[in-house]
C-alpha cells in the first residue's frame, strides 16, 4: 500500500465514497469528479487500486493535493479487492458508506439523496436505472428493498438474480458492524456485490428502501469496448455541467416509470 494512506487529515466525515478500480484509466477521472462536484460537501474519497497499471496511477496522481481524496495501491486480489474494501470501511470512519464504479457517474445529489434516505434507513439504493448504447434511460426492474417480495427476489438462487448495482448503494457504518462478516473474497460463479448484498438483506431486523430517485449515471459496459465507454461517459459528464441537466434526466426516469406501471 503506498504512502497516501492518511486517515487522520481531517475529521471524520458524514459520507466514505469508495472507488474500487483495476483497469480503467480512460473512465476513472470522470467518476472521481463526479464526486468531487456533489452538492452535499462533507465526504471522504478513497479510490482503491487493485493491481493497477501505471497509467491508472498518473489518473490518481492528479488528485494527490487534494485533501478529500485518498489513493489505496495494492496488489491485485484474487478477485475484485473486496477485503480492500472492507480495510477502507475499518480504517475510514464516517457516518454512511457509499460506493461508485470507475465507469460510472453520481449525479451531483447523490449524496444529498442518500443521506436522507440513511436517516431512516439502514441500507439504500437509488431507483436501478440504466442507459442503453444509444443513450436512453431504462428501468432495470422495479425494485422496492421495503417489500420483502424484493428482498427474497434477490435472496433467490442459483440461479441468482440481482438489481442492486455496486454503484449508488449506501448504508450506515453501523449497520456494517452488525454483520457477521463483511467484503471477502466472493466465492466462484457469484457476483461480488450481489454476494455482499445478500449478507445485508439477511440481517435481522435491518431497515431497508429504494430510493424514489435516481441518482447514477451507469455505463451498459457490456455493450461497449474501452474507447466507447469512455465517449459515453465524457457526454454525460459534460451533460452534468449543464445547469438544466439533472431536471430533465428526472423527467426522463419519470417518463419510464409511467410507461411501466
Amino acid at each position: 500500500m503506498n504512502s497516501s494512506f492518511r486517515p487522520s487529515d481531517f475529521s471524520d466525515p458524514d459520507f466514505l465514497v469508495i472507488i474500487p478500480t483495476y483497469n480503467h484509466p480512460e473512465t476513472l477521472e470522470y467518476a472521481v469528479w463526479s464526486v468531487l462536484n456533489q452538492s452535499y460537501e462533507n465526504f471522504r474519497l478513497v479510490i482503491i487500486c487493485d493491481g493497477v497499471t501505471q497509467e491508472t496511477r498518473d489518473v490518481t496522481a492528479k488528485f494527490q493535493d487534494d485533501s478529500r481524496v485518498t489513493v489505496l495501491d495494492f496488489p491485485k486480489s484474487s478477485r475484485v479487492g473486496e477485503e480492500y474494501r472492507d480495510f477502507a470501511i475499518r480504517n475510514f470512519p464516517s457516518r454512511f458508506v457509499t460506493y461508485l464504479g470507475d465507469d460510472d457517474l453520481f449525479l451531483p445529489d447523490h449524496l444529498k439523496v442518500m443521506k436522507e434516505e440513511l436517516l431512516n434507513y439502514d441500507f439504500s439504493h437509488p431507483l436501478p436505472v440504466y442507459l442503453t448504447k444509444e443513450r436512453q434511460v431504462r428501468l432495470f426492474a422495479r425494485t422496492n428493498l421495503s417489500d420483502l417480495y424484493w428482498v427474497n427476489w434477490h435472496l433467490e438462487g442459483p440461479p441468482y438474480k440481482n438489481s442492486i448495482s455496486m454503484t449508488g448503494v449506501a448504508h450506515t457504518r453501523d449497520i456494517y458492524f452488525c454483520l457477521n462478516e463483511g467484503w471477502t473474497t466472493t466465492p466462484e460463479k457469484r457476483w461480488a456485490d450481489h454476494y455482499m448484498w445478500c449478507k445485508f438483506l439477511s440481517l435481522d431486523g435491518i431497515r431497508l428502501s429504494t430510493s424514489k430517485l435516481s441518482t447514477t449515471i451507469k455505463s451498459p459496459q457490456r455493450l461497449f469496448n474501452s474507447p466507447e465507454r469512455k465517449q459515453h461517459l465524457e457526454y454525460f459528464y459534460n451533460k452534468l455541467q449543464e445547469d438544466s441537466f439533472t431536471e430533465s434526466w428526472n423527467e426522463n426516469v419519470r417518463q419510464v416509470l409511467d410507461k411501466t406501471n
